[in-house]
């Protein structure tokens, strides 16, 4: 790197969004504070401006995260009172915490008919489950923004990388089922939920989570065609996929933000691609003698759950039946390993 004159013209966003955060007609940069009209006398000196402006932007928003954390909780505008807490209803504890939808309760098949030739037989047998309370599940993937306050407040200390691609409302990537865990905790910590607390937040069993993708359909999907495409969900459509997925579409290379496509019809997005969710549930190689009251399986097994499929993914690996597996501690990296909550709702 020899001395020179260069012109500081995209400086790297803090908040690692897709764009630049300059506005036409404003030469400085509202998001970290540099000014693309300074010249510097070499690289070096351009790129350790870059980096105080970051550090500097990480430390005002992180005070800011703070302070609005350390309020004293108010309902969201999507809370409701407990006591009018209904099946579609959507609700939010804190300003913080990720939006939850209210389930209807009731009873479905869970997995794949062993005819089915796109069944894997990790998904067999067909059973019938119930959902004999009032389930409440994220709304979406819980994102980076949420994510990264939690960091902002201490409740973890991991901050995942985004790849890249952006944190925001993206859903978090590269995280494990152990750190899933730690955000539940957090989450409850501030809430004042206790260990016994039976409505305290957690991951998904697996049985809740397929109940909530399908949405009361029977299919693959819960699409409107009972199919996938491109126009449905992020994933690989870039082949076609014998009748599951059967136009070719984009081959997505990152994850989406969340709820850019439509919602299924319980009002749950992203519940096909994106990111793979982790599950309450130790894997096993198939249901039997799986619980049918929607309670996680806790059999010992050295893995756990997930569902979904991501971005990379073709539209097999998305279906709502499709199972994953890995051990808790897998950050996944680059490959879309993300989660959301669930609980009862009190």
């Amino acid at each position: 790197m020899g001395l020179g004159v260069i012109t500081m013209t995209q400086p790297n966003c803090p908040l690692n969004q897709p764009r630049c955060g300059l506005e036409a007609g404003n030469p400085v940069c509202p998001k970290c504070g540099l000014d693309v009209r300074v010249r510097y006398v070499s690289e070096e000196a351009g790129l350790l401006a870059a980096s105080k402006a970051e550090t500097t932007y990480w430390q005002s928003h992180a005070k800011a995260l703070e302070e609005q954390i350390n309020k004293a909780p108010e309902p969201a505008s999507s809370s409701t009172p407990v006591q009018s807490r209904v099946a579609g209803q959507v609700f939010q504890d804190l300003p913080i915490a990720p939006q939850m939808v209210v389930l209807p309760s009731g009873s479905y098949l869970m997995g794949t008919a062993e005819h089915d030739a796109d069944a894997d037989s990790s998904e067999f047998p067909q059973h019938n489950v119930t959902i004999g309370y009032q389930l409440a599940i994220g709304r979406y993937p819980v994102t980076f923004e949420e994510w990264d306050a939690c960091v902002a407040d201490g409740g973890v200390n991991y901050k995942p990388e985004d790849q890249g691609w952006g944190r925001g409302k993206r859903p978090v990537i590269n995280v494990s089922w152990d750190d899933a865990q730690a955000y539940a905790a957090w989450l409850n910590q501030k809430l004042g939920l206790q260990a016994n607390d039976p409505t305290r937040y957690r991951l998904p069993s697996e049985a809740e989570w397929e109940y909530a993708c399908r949405a009361g359909t029977t299919g693959n999907f819960s699409t409107p065609t009972g199919q996938l495409s491109d126009n449905d969900a992020t994933y690989d459509a870039s082949a076609v996929d014998g009748t599951l997925s059967p136009k070719t579409g984009k081959k997505h290379d990152k994850t989406t933000p969340v709820g850019i496509y439509a919602p299924n019809p319980w009002g749950l997005y992203d519940m096909h691609g994106n990111v793979w969710e982790w599950m309450q549930d130790d894997f096993e190689e198939s249901y039997r003698g799986a619980p049918a009251d929607g309670t996680a399986w806790k059999t010992g097994a050295a893995v756990r759950v997930l569902r979904g499929g991501s971005w990379v993914s073709l539209a097999r690996d998305t279906r709502a039946a499709d199972r994953g597996s890995l051990s808790p501690g897998n950050r996944g990296y680059g490959n879309g390993y993300g989660f959301r909550l669930a609980r009862t709702a009190p």
